[in-house]
């Protein structure tokens, strides 16, 4: 079982920083004025942020794992 937990607490720590990446990925992305080009630009920076989103919500599963392995596990 402590194979598991290693797993998982790693697993978390892995997608809370690629979480973080994404994120700051995405703001850093320049939006230009032209409204021809800048659409396109907006729905990148929503597929980055989705990205991550996903990678918080791994971490956050595997936060809630060793939340609760510690809570009430043996």
């Amino acid at each position: 079982m402590k194979e598991l937990d290693l797993f998982m607490s790693s697993l978390g720590a892995v997608s809370a920083l690629a979480a973080a990446g994404l994120f700051l990925y995405s703001s850093r992305i320049e939006v230009p004025d032209n409204i021809d080009t800048m659409m396109g630009e907006i729905q990148r920076i929503g597929r980055w942020n989705s990205y991550g989103c996903w990678a918080a919500f791994v971490g956050a599963l595997c936060a809630s794992y060793v939340f609760a392995r510690q809570t009430w596990g043996s």
